[in-house]
């Protein structure tokens, strides 16, 4: 049986992947999206009690949670790759999304700040200090974002479906859900810039339980007013019923 650590800076996109992975496992629980921002979370027994955010400069307690996680479990961090590494046996998969460079990083941090809270310029420097890669040693596994998210390569894709046992994949639908989701951030990104700014007072998630639900939640437009969100809520909640 093997344990996991998913690693990611902050805007990401780690917790949409995880949600994209575990939808095809039989006992995948709830995923949930604030179709508004593309925020996106798992709730399940493999992801909720290992979310190590609030530990990030205390490894220490990160290491403590690993060794007390059960197989099949995930550990979520968004520091290991700029910390000392979590020590770990030969049953322990490590998976790091790194930013390619500047530009992707960049992009990744204008849309967390959107996402989340308005920042002082000189945060852009959070996102920086968290991306970078895991050493090249045995059960490492650095990902790239763009070819993650940006390009849908087959070849990662696989590489990490395969290690998290993914079973009965269709590897084209999982490229559509990423280029939705990047879509999908590309579309808020527009919206801010050159329309309008977002409300993002209202962070309520949706729950969904079906793949079928995701897409039809990626496909929605972001709403630019939170009674418009409401309302999209709504459709999403009844879709996901049937």
């Amino acid at each position: 049986m093997t344990k996991y650590v998913f690693n990611w800076p902050s805007g990401g996109g780690g917790d949409f992947i995880l949600s994209l992975i575990y939808s095809y496992y039989e006992d995948s629980g709830h995923f949930s999206s604030n179709p508004r921002l593309n925020l996106w979370s798992v709730e399940n027994k493999y992801t909720s009690d290992y979310r190590t955010f609030k530990y990030f400069d205390q490894p220490e307690k990160q290491q403590q949670v690993l060794d007390n996680m059960p197989d099949m479990c995930t550990l979520q961090t968004h520091s290991i790759a700029r910390h000392d590494p979590l020590e770990y046996d030969d049953n322990t998969q490590v998976f790091n999304i790194y930013m390619d460079d500047r530009y992707i990083e960049s992009y990744c941090w204008v849309l967390y700040t959107i996402k989340t809270v308005q920042l002082e310029h000189d945060q852009f420097k959070g996102l920086m200090s968290m991306n970078g890669k895991l050493p090249d040693v045995k059960n490492c596994h650095n990902i790239s974002y763009r070819k993650l998210f940006i390009e849908q390569d087959p070849q990662v894709i696989k590489h990490l479906f395969d290690l998290y046992n993914v079973k009965d994949y269709d590897i084209n639908e999982v490229q559509r859900l990423l280029k939705a989701y990047d879509d999908k951030n590309n579309r808020i990104l527009t919206i801010t810039f050159f329309e309008d700014t977002i409300d993002r007072t209202d962070k309520r998630m949706v729950r969904m339980s079906q793949r079928k639900t995701m897409a039809y939640c990626l496909e929605k437009p972001p709403a630019k007013t939170i009674e418009a969100q409401r309302k999209i809520v709504q459709e999403i909640e009844y879709f996901d019923q049937q």
